[in-house]
């Protein structure tokens, strides 16, 4: 019996996109690359928001992949615009800020933790640690409120 040998897999740090072929012999386009160099869209890699030749655009979400030093921040508030957001720590120590007439802040400090929010959702953000963070945003379906 003789060995065929297997092709190198694609390098996912320069980025590509490679075509594969399931068992039904149906074809598909699979995007492979490395988050972490996507610094020019500030870390969104994925969805229609961002630059046709800056991503992968075929994904009705957004995703941001981020990694911030302590003490990083966001001082000017997002006024949180018309798609719905979920952060969530990968690693390190987080806290998102909604300002109102009351600042209520969350905390992210195990992997894992997460803050959701639906549009319109004024908030800024702050590094408590060398922390890294994992950011869809989809817009809302119109007969679909938040969380609903």
């Amino acid at each position: 019996m003789s060995k065929t040998a297997r092709p190198e897999p694609p390098d996912c740090q320069k980025g590509n996109t490679m075509t594969v072929h399931n068992n039904n012999h149906d074809t598909h386009r699979i995007s492979i690359g490395n988050a972490e160099h996507f610094q020019a869209t500030r870390g969104w890699f994925m969805g229609p928001f961002i630059d046709q030749t800056a991503g992968v655009r075929h994904a009705p979400v957004e995703v941001k992949w981020s990694t911030h030093p302590e003490g990083d921040a966001r001082h000017e508030v997002s006024a949180g615009g018309d798609a719905s957001t979920v952060t969530i720590l990968i690693s390190g120590h987080f806290e998102v800020l909604f300002p109102g007439e009351d600042v209520e802040r969350v905390e992210l400090n195990q992997q894992g933790d997460f803050a959701a929010f639906g549009p319109g959702v004024a908030h800024t953000w702050r590094a408590l640690a060398p922390s890294v963070m994992l950011t869809v945003r989809w817009r809302q379906n119109d007969h679909a409120p938040f969380g609903g």
